[in-house]
């Protein structure tokens, strides 16, 4: 009589999984993705980063602007200051239906379309940078962030 049935055997061999090799992260690595998740969410200053997509949402705009497109009087208040929101909502309804699919609507984005690009930017560059940090030395976090920290404006004026 076997120790081991037929059955706790297939049993067994059901359970298994294959092993997956996950290689360690680097001293440097781990101090980069460290360092630049301090930079992208832990500064005091790290809302003025990662926002190319307005620069080019202006530019965008000024082309438009330029080709007569947009009547740049009917979207500024009285403060000066340009309604890029009712821009793209107006320009998205007169274009409808014309150009490629896609085509116009991108024209210019609202100003919740570039917040929501941007929070994903953010969130791509989180997820690899925790996946880094989870394979990393704590050491290597610690100076990483340690290093991102001490160039935030807040401790120069300290």
């Amino acid at each position: 009589m076997p120790f081991v049935s037929e059955v706790d055997r297939r049993s067994f061999k059901d359970r298994l999984t294959p092993a997956e090799f996950e290689s360690e992260a680097t001293f440097g690595e781990t101090f980069d993705a460290a360092f630049r998740l301090g930079v992208d969410e832990e500064q005091s200053i790290s809302a003025l980063y990662n926002n190319e997509m307005y620069a080019r949402r202006q530019q965008q705009t000024r082309e438009l602007i330029d080709q007569g497109l947009i009547d740049r009087d009917q979207y500024t208040d009285r403060r000066g200051r340009f309604d890029y929101d009712r821009a793209a909502t107006d320009l998205r309804s007169r274009f409808e239906g014309l150009g490629r699919p896609g085509e116009v609507p991108d024209m210019i984005k609202t100003d919740a379309e570039l917040r929501t690009e941007r929070n994903e930017i953010l969130r791509v560059r989180r997820e690899e940078a925790q996946d880094v940090l989870s394979r990393g030395s704590g050491i290597a976090q610690f100076a990483g962030t340690a290093s991102a920290l001490i160039l935030d404006p807040v401790n120069f004026a300290a």
